[in-house]
């Protein structure tokens, strides 16, 4: 084949580029037309399918000598589909094909009395069936929007749910937390009142500090505690009436207990050999806790109280200022009862 043939616009070539050229062009065209304007298009065509197929209908089953049959129908499903333009495009192109493939002589008055009969049903036709069309699409744009917002209610009630939901966990744990703080005050409370009971005065100094004593051993749950006085040339020693007691009494000096860190509570946790080392009583094997307790007057320690345990642990803030409260308390009892003593020998 020449190079003039297949240059040839004729040529088998020639038409596939043509072709291609043509889709191309159109599909350039269709990309820049917009999704409105592609609905748009789609239901002219539409309305223009549906009369053809119409007239298809009323040529195979021989309908011609009945005017417009079928055509109705096909004006109607294009307004449903499109709106009123679209069918109005449907009634101008059935009209056109009933014209064509009418018996009625052209030109004649029953011509012209169906056709304006038939533009004007099909209007009629188009106006309501596009209105119904646009107030249906309407509904279903308002029935969609409120689905939308009843999900997005839903969602929010969700959340308020969830959110309700935590809050209610938070605030029960807050209310468990507030009755374990109230209960652990309540607690506090009452151990506060049975070491300060005024009815415990009615007893003599030394039954008092005894009862103190024991007191304290109980409600901080010691295995043992004791107090030392210490005066100007002797000490004197008092322990509760339960629990460990001091095997040999005291263990220091006087001038070892006065040496005592003043105002400074000693604290020993789970050391059994740390505690001998630094306690002033001489407690049985077994004892790995301690507090120690100084009273200071003038400068100088005037008693010691020691509460120990056995088991392990670590002692708490309140267990530490409920051992001073006592410590205050029976130094102060034991001194009264040594002036009492002096008083009664003189």
């Amino acid at each position: 084949m020449s190079d003039s043939s297949r240059r040839s616009p004729f040529s088998l070539q020639g038409i596939v580029d043509l072709g291609s050229s043509v889709r191309s062009t159109v599909g350039r065209r269709l990309a820049e037309i917009s999704a409105e304007e592609r609905r748009r298009l789609r239901a002219f065509v539409f309305a223009l399918a549906a009369v053809a197929v119409a007239a298809l209908m009323r040529l195979l089953l021989g309908l011609e000598a009945t005017p417009f049959l079928f055509f109705y129908v096909a004006v109607a499903v294009s307004a449903w589909n499109g709106g009123i333009w679209p069918g109005v495009v449907a009634a101008l192109a059935a009209l056109l094909a009933e014209r064509v493939n009418s018996n009625i002589p052209a030109g004649s008055s029953n011509d012209w009395v169906t056709g304006i009969a038939f533009v004007a049903e099909s209007l009629a036709i188009t106006l309501v069936v596009g209105r119904l069309a646009a107030s249906v699409e309407q509904t279903e744009d308002r029935l969609w929007a409120a689905d939308s917002r009843i999900s997005e209610l839903e969602s929010h009630d969700r959340d308020l749910r969830r959110e309700l939901a935590d809050f209610t966990t938070s605030m029960a744990k807050a209310e468990t937390a507030l009755r374990q703080e109230a209960d652990i005050a309540r607690e506090q409370l009452e151990t506060l009142q049975s070491v300060t009971d005024p009815s415990l005065n009615a007893l003599a100094g030394t039954e008092l500090v005894v009862a103190l004593l024991d007191r304290l051993r109980l409600v901080l749950d010691a295995d043992g505690v004791a107090v030392m006085r210490v005066g100007a040339f002797r000490s004197r020693v008092m322990t509760a009436r339960a629990g460990l007691q001091p095997t040999t009494g005291a263990r220091k000096t006087l001038a070892e207990v006065r040496q005592h860190p003043t105002g400074r509570t000693l604290l020993i946790h789970n050391d059994a050999d740390q505690l001998e080392q630094v306690s002033v009583f001489a407690w049985p094997e077994g004892a790995t806790s301690l507090i120690a307790v100084p009273v200071v007057r003038s400068g100088q320690t005037r008693a010691v109280l020691e509460v120990v345990k056995c088991q392990p642990g670590r002692s708490t803030e309140w267990e530490i200022a409920l051992a001073q409260v006592v410590a205050e308390r029976t130094a102060g009892l034991m001194r009264d009862d040594e002036y009492a003593d002096a008083g009664a020998v003189a």
